[in-house]
């Protein structure tokens, strides 16, 4: 854990209850509050995120079927991804034909 001290957290981190102490969130949650938030909320299926102020979609080729993600899986060569939304199965992913 990093710990830092801040008047209140910035984007990316969150406060310690009952302290001026801001810890950065973890790898698969973020924080996109600059305020008292006293938590991280975890990445959805479909998105990753390595500690942050924003969870990011999968790029194209790319699927993540699990919460909480720090990166995404990729589809199997010769495949695209079918949709520009964040998604999280590989049945997305498409062979090229």
């Amino acid at each position: 854990m990093v710990f830092v001290t801040l008047y209140w957290p910035q984007p990316g981190f969150y406060m310690q209850p009952s302290s001026t102490d801001c810890v950065a969130c973890a790898a698969g949650y973020f924080n996109a509050d600059a305020d008292t938030s006293t938590k991280c909320e975890l990445c959805l299926a479909g998105t990753y995120a390595s500690g942050a102020s924003v969870c990011l979609s999968c790029g194209a080729g790319y699927f993540q079927n699990t919460d909480g993600s720090t990166h995404c899986k990729g589809c199997t060569a010769g495949q695209v991804r079918r949709s520009l939304l964040p998604f999280n199965s590989p049945g997305e992913c498409l062979t090229i034909v």
